[in-house]
């Protein structure tokens, strides 16, 4: 028997993949990361430099107080070496205390009006004249409230 239509021409299947890979390329997303290296921890872009100075400044306390409780359980050479690292530690707050100083100094805050007569403790000519008003105003705060009558 004659068939009636021919054979279809034949197929290039290397190139029919290849046509298929630049379009599903062109309609997909880049794919992610190809080197390996994904970050465990970020931190957020819009954080302000103030929050990060403030936590890195408290991180480096923490982990300095943290070397001086060990260096006391340890003896010679081992305590010495954690007190040079808790020096570093207090060395690097120290820089980043400057660097929060500078980039986001602190503003002067007014001390609300006072009502007492006696002058402020700021304001008195001798340590012993300061401790005595501290103390008063110690005694003035600690005082119960007057009874009411029933």
């Amino acid at each position: 028997m004659h068939k009636v239509t021919p054979n279809p021409p034949p197929k290039d299947s290397a190139a029919l993949l290849d046509a298929a890979s630049r379009a599903a390329h062109h309609a997909l997303p880049p794919p992610p990361h190809t080197n390996g290296y994904l970050p465990l921890f970020s931190i957020n872009a819009a954080a302000n430099t103030e929050a990060l100075l403030a936590n890195a400044y408290e991180t480096l306390n923490g982990a300095c107080g943290l070397v001086q409780d060990l260096a006391e359980t340890m003896d010679g050479k081992q305590r010495c070496q954690l007190l040079a690292i808790g020096q570093l530690l207090e060395l690097t707050a120290l820089l980043v205390d400057r660097a929060m100083k500078q980039k986001c100094p602190v503003q002067a805050v007014k001390e609300p009006y006072s009502t007492y007569e006696a002058d402020p403790v700021w304001e008195l000519s001798s340590p012993g004249e300061a401790a005595m008003a501290a103390a008063q105003s110690i005694l003035i705060l600690a005082e119960p409230p007057p009874s009411r009558p029933r």
